[in-house]
């Protein structure tokens, strides 16, 4: 039960570092968690892309009930990733973006 407690309380401390940094970053929940995996991706210019990315999910509202809608988004952020680098790796830039998009498609459900 300690152990647990414990665990609970670490998650508080780090949801809470988090919240500092995003406000502290200007930018919405979104923009700011798209910011964060593709920095921990090792994408170059994350915060310009994570604004380009989270324009296209403001654009496909309806991104997790409709396939043509998901297709739509992740081509726009396919496309986002792939202009922001001069050299990619196309199976490394369809992981990163297969991994957001179900990170955040589990995190609705």
């Amino acid at each position: 039960t300690a152990e647990a407690l414990e665990d609970l309380l670490e998650a508080i401390r780090k949801n809470e570092v988090r919240k500092k940094k995003q406000a502290e970053s200007g930018l919405d929940v979104l923009t700011y968690f798209v910011q964060c995996h593709l920095a921990d991706a090792g994408v170059p210019e994350s915060v310009e892309i994570s604004r380009k990315v989270a324009a296209a999910f403001a654009g496909h509202p309806n991104w997790r009930s409709s396939e043509a809608e998901q297709r739509e988004l992740r081509q726009q952020i396919t496309f986002a990733l792939a202009a922001s680098q001069d050299e990619f790796d196309a199976d490394r830039l369809a992981a990163t973006v297969d991994n957001l998009l179900s990170v955040l498609l589990r995190e609705a459900r």
